[in-house]
């Protein structure tokens, strides 16, 4: 390993890659590493302490070999969790992750930083680097108006054990996302997607119904571009899809459901008639 190789590892709170351009700052032309050195700072430079100095000060002592090795103390790895975990707790206000009772609940609300999306993805690396070291997988996954979530981002949290999730507000989770959650999330209970303004269609990758054997409750409330939900949930007890404008085409496999589309829909659109046909298992509403 080079010290240009420990140059690339470099990460900010700004840009985990910027050991790469400190590196290329860092390769001119300059004669000596000290004139390379100077040239890529472009200012004058200081002595600095030396290593034993440094250790000394930031860990009260020289670590021994044996520290080192056991506490992997120089681990890229472990550098890198830390300094997630610095990021959570100074963004503590906005995310979260706690235990309540005997389950892991990952939590976000980027309400109030609607405007700072390089300030949301941050976070949401820090929340997905603490969730790679989790031995208890999180069961209550929640982020609310997150505007740079997308099915990508989304996916590193999704598990088979995941029974409650909610993505309300949250404008860029789209089609891809619900078949993604779909495939990734077959024990799911609970799922809203309320004011997830890029969905318009819920329904599998060829417009067959898309299949959520344990769904009991799904909020799809304020997805104003929505036009079609094509649903097979036997234990669904709650379908909420009030105010979806667009909202034509309804087919739901349940054996219990209870729903609502309030102000949905046109007029053709009988939402009586379909809570009696619910009853029977299945309906179809096309305009």
């Amino acid at each position: 390993m080079t010290t240009g190789d420990l140059l690339k590892g470099l990460i900010s709170l700004k840009e985990e890659t910027v050991g790469t351009d400190v590196f290329k700052a860092y390769n001119n032309t300059a004669s000596t590493p000290e004139e390379r050195l100077q040239r890529a700072t472009s200012r004058k430079q200081e002595q600095s302490i030396t290593s034993v100095q440094s250790h000394q000060v930031c860990l009260g002592k020289v670590p021994t070999i044996q520290d080192i090795m056991t506490k992997q103390l120089y681990s890229p790895q472990k550098a890198k969790e830390e300094f997630f975990s610095a990021l959570l707790q100074r963004n503590s206000h906005y995310a979260s992750v706690r235990k309540s009772q005997d389950s892991i609940i990952i939590e976000a609300n980027f309400k109030e930083l609607k405007q700072e999306t390089r300030r949301q993805t941050l976070v949401l690396k820090a929340l997905t680097e603490q969730f790679k070291i989790m031995e208890q997988k999180p069961r209550t996954l929640i982020f609310h108006h997150c505007s740079v979530l997308t099915s990508d981002l989304l996916e590193p949290f999704l598990h088979p054990h995941l029974e409650k999730l909610d993505l309300r507000y949250c404008e860029k989770i789209d089609n891809k996302t619900v078949r993604t959650i779909h495939e990734q999330c077959p024990n799911l209970k609970e799922l809203s997607l309320a004011g997830c303004i890029g969905i318009t269609d819920i329904s599998s990758l060829y417009y067959q119904m898309l299949a959520f054997p344990n769904l009991e409750d799904l909020d799809v409330s304020y997805c104003i571009n929505l036009h079609t939900l094509k649903l097979d949930a036997y234990w669904l007890g709650n379908l909420k899809g009030r105010s979806n404008p667009l909202l034509k085409e309804v087919q739901l496999i349940s054996y219990i459901a209870k729903v609502d589309f309030a102000a949905s829909t046109s007029s053709y659109f009988n939402s009586y008639k379909i809570r009696r046909r619910v009853f029977f298992a299945k309906y179809n509403c096309k305009e």
